[in-house]
């Protein structure tokens, strides 16, 4: 502010707004970064991407007490989808899908249909030839999830069939060798992540074969939850015994 001519002020200007976001002050960080999108000339385009970027992830934190939490989200996706529209053939454009995702993730709150808007995006992060082993990870780890939010408004047949899709998606991440492009290493967050959310779907399904293989390599992974995925195990393998579960 007090150099405005110098050329580090566009740059210090989104360090600015990322420390607002640090302390959780999201409506001033949305003024710096608005600062930069809106038209100042002074501003690289590779930093007003960024700032366009971080202008929506802060829209969806932004203190649901104070604002419209779902006009926030609604704004956010139209954010996310600007990046997206002006450079659909880079990470960053991906990276965009995915948030716009999880927007919808989170306006299904209020609506049950958006989890289909949501599933969308996903699906095309996982099949863009732009995104990282991460980015894949993540969004096919959302789309389980979407796909059992939407099994919880569905009885008998059809809810069996979404929950074993969603299964399908966490076991494909967790088993992560078929996801894998050429020099790719798997997110061990994102397997650890796939592989208990799929040990869990398991268990609702009675599907204890799948639980007990699962908690057996997710003991190999996650040393310091031993003891109860020993627990776990146990549980799975009494409900296999006959006359039991």
């Amino acid at each position: 502010q007090n150099c405005p001519a110098s050329e580090l002020a566009p740059e210090a200007c989104m360090m600015s707004g990322r420390a607002a976001v640090g302390w959780q002050n999201y409506a001033g960080a949305i003024e710096y970064f608005t600062n930069l999108t809106g038209g100042r000339l002074d501003c690289s385009p590779k930093l007003k991407s960024q700032a366009l970027f971080a202008y929506g992830g802060a829209l969806t934190l932004l203190d649901s007490r104070d604002t419209n939490r779902y006009a926030n989200l609604e704004l956010a996706i139209q954010v996310f989808g600007t990046i997206h529209s002006s450079n659909p053939t880079n990470e960053q454009a991906a990276l965009a899908l995915g948030e716009i995702g999880k927007c919808y993730f989170q306006l299904a709150a209020q609506n049950p249909r958006y989890y289909e808007s949501a599933s969308n995006a996903y699906q095309q992060v996982i099949d863009s030839p732009y995104a990282d082993v991460t980015a894949r990870s993540q969004a096919q780890v959302g789309l389980a999830m979407a796909l059992e939010a939407q099994a919880q408004h569905l009885t008998g047949e059809e809810q069996n069939a979404l929950l074993k899709l969603a299964l399908n998606h966490y076991l494909d991440v967790f088993y992560y060798e078929k996801n894998l492009r050429d020099g790719e290493r798997p997110d061990l967050f994102w397997v650890k992540k796939a592989g208990l959310e799929a040990a869990r779907v398991a268990e609702a399904m009675q599907d204890w074969t799948q639980a007990m293989n699962l908690y057996r390599r997710l003991e190999g992974l996650l040393p310091p939850l031993k003891e109860l995925l020993e627990r776990k195990i146990q549980k799975a393998q009494e409900h296999l015994t006959p006359g039991k579960g």
